[in-house]
């Protein structure tokens, strides 16, 4: 029942092409989920280390210098990703890679619980790095999984079969 509705919707699938595309969209969705998580937190967790709550002119200026910092840290780290993918096959890669953000989320979790660097050390400094390395973290989460996604499900997919699947797999 219903593989015949996502027929009616996206064309004719096989079983297997149904399974892949399901699996791609259940995943596409968890990572999709995670950054829409992280995002507003980047800007508050940033903002309560680094600016402290409240205060109005600094935010806009180390905000704007977080957005530069992190453009500057990315560019290596993207040049970094871009050696990888050349080096090793897509579906490695995203294991390797999805493993790592995952324990460097639960790293951050725990150092975000920490009452002396953590959240509850409510003294905000510029001088906390913590809080520019949070920023460029949840941006190069957001760059590079994304990207990996994609370029994962294109390897695994034909032209074919991914003009139905890639609607099904955003949806």
């Amino acid at each position: 029942m219903l593989g015949s509705l996502f027929k009616r919707w996206y064309g004719d699938f096989s079983s297997e092409e149904l399974q892949k595309y399901l699996y791609l969209g259940v995943t596409f969705a968890l990572i999709i989920g995670t950054y829409w998580t992280l995002r507003p937190l980047k800007d508050s967790i940033f903002g309560g280390m680094i600016i402290g709550y409240g205060k109005g002119a600094s935010k806009d200026f180390y905000l704007g210098l977080a957005k530069i910092v992190s453009l500057v840290l990315l560019f290596p780290i993207v040049i970094g990703y871009s050696k990888l993918v050349d080096k090793f096959k897509k579906h490695h890669l995203i294991y390797v890679m999805g493993l790592t953000y995952a324990i460097l989320m639960l790293g951050w979790a725990l150092f975000f619980m920490s009452p002396t660097l953590g959240l509850a050390n409510t003294v905000a400094s510029p001088w906390r790095i913590a809080g520019w390395l949070w920023y460029v973290f949840v941006e190069s989460f957001g760059s590079l999984m994304v990207a990996l996604f994609w370029a994962f499900t294109v390897d695994v997919s034909d032209e074919k079969s991914a003009k139905r699947g890639f609607a099904l797999i955003v949806m």
